[in-house]
């Protein structure tokens, strides 16, 4: 019962992969990820819900990940920008990013996106179908 609704592809793609890509970095011994669609009719918004049973997030560690730069993980390679972007990015749409997590039982993101809300100036759009899993 999701409607299709219009948004930057190129960003909300973006925003998901850096989801999914911190989900299983965050289960190096394997697990389990799960995807979820939401549709809230009364608010005219999708949710879309990124869930691991990876290592967490310490709640002392959690205000702390959408600042840019910010990154607990040991590779020099790592910027610590992907969450603060998809942030960004998700609040250039009217939309929310949220998470919540416990150490040792894993993180849940939810991105929260009005179907209304048109792409920015200048970007490609992309109907996109909403499923439920």
């Amino acid at each position: 019962d999701v409607p299709r609704g219009l948004f930057d592809a190129d960003q909300v793609q973006q925003v998901m992969l850096v989801l999914l890509i911190n989900a299983v970095e965050a289960m190096p011994g394997g697990g389990r990820l799960k995807v979820s669609t939401e549709w809230d009719a009364a608010a005219s918004k999708v949710r879309v819900r990124v869930l691991d049973n990876g290592v967490g997030i310490p709640p002392d560690v959690l205000p702390n990940i959408f600042e840019p730069f910010f990154t607990t993980k040991e590779d020099q390679h790592q910027t610590g920008l992907g969450l603060s972007v998809a942030h960004n990015i998700v609040e250039q749409h009217g939309g929310s990013l949220t998470a919540r997590s416990s150490p040792a039982e894993g993180t849940e993101f939810t991105l929260t996106l009005a179907l209304e809300m048109p792409a920015p100036e200048g970007r490609p759009q992309v109907e996109a179908a909403h499923e439920r899993s």
